[in-house]
């Protein structure tokens, strides 16, 4: 406002957060400015102990109330069906879906302070979240919209942690390109037998050690002779096996004639 942008401030707080003192300073503040902010409540259920006071029972109380979310759903279904009414039967749902509220939650706490109230909405249904938005932004003033959600939803590890739902995670050491090379190459290696592998003096460097203790049959090194390696390989192939030369880049500069010539033409 003092700047005479005339966009709309939106903020997202847990359910968790929002029984801090400065959560309830703030929606103080936002209901005697009477400013344009919408304010996303993401209601989850999960904090990492249990929440405290007289808001979280409330909003607890609004989440686990099946009776509250099928009788505002099926208002909703009604307008949906009656679009024709217009605005005075709007009104009158929206006047319901109060009272519904006040049912479930004398206090109409954010109410009391100011502050519109629309909710509680799915945060997974993308339609509804959009169009709980979109009606957000018509307000004048601020606008707190209850939103409910579940942490971890759609990957089952999350689902089934109770405590944290994988809110984060340990250390995490990813594998080496070499490892991941060489997991490849034995998987590959034992399902097609014409696979073989050949190397110029470095097998434990260049990750073939496995690969030649699971099949040392099939895995070759031919000492420090990287030229002697690819033109090998190609004689291979074309006696119909499927070499893997596994060489360093250093090295290969050594082969660029093989690799031009035996292999590429």
């Amino acid at each position: 406002a003092t700047t005479g942008n005339r966009g709309r401030v939106a903020a997202v707080i847990g359910d968790g957060s929002m029984t801090g003192g400065m959560a309830f300073e703030g929606l103080n503040n936002l209901g005697h400015s009477g400013l344009p902010v919408t304010v996303v409540l993401n209601d989850n259920g999960r904090s990492y102990a249990p929440t405290v006071g007289r808001l979280s029972e409330s909003l607890i109380r609004i989440r686990s109330n099946p009776t509250y979310m099928r009788r505002q759903r099926h208002l909703e279904d009604l307008a949906e069906r009656l679009p024709w009414v217009g605005e005075l039967v709007e009104r009158g749902i929206s006047a319901t879906k109060a009272a519904l509220r006040e049912m479930f939650e004398p206090t109409a706490f954010f109410e009391a302070l100011g502050v519109h109230y629309l909710g509680p909405f799915d945060g997974h249904d993308i339609a509804e979240m959009e169009d709980a938005l979109t009606n957000a932004a018509e307000f004048d003033g601020p606008v707190v919209i209850h939103v409910l959600t579940q942490k971890g939803r759609g990957h089952a590890p999350a689902e089934q942690d109770a405590i944290k739902h994988m809110h984060d995670t340990g250390g995490v050491k990813p594998g080496s390109y070499t490892e991941a090379f060489t997991e490849s190459l034995v998987k590959a290696a034992e399902s097609r037998p014409e696979v073989v592998a050949i190397t110029a003096a470095m097998p434990d460097s260049t990750g073939l050690l496995p690969f030649r203790d699971r099949f040392p049959e099939r895995c070759f090194d031919v000492g420090i002779a990287e030229q002697h390696a690819v033109t090998a390989a190609a004689g291979m192939a074309m006696g119909g096996l499927r070499p893997v030369v596994a060489l360093y880049a250093t090295f290969l500069s050594r082969a660029f004639d093989q690799a031009n010539l035996d292999v590429g033409l």
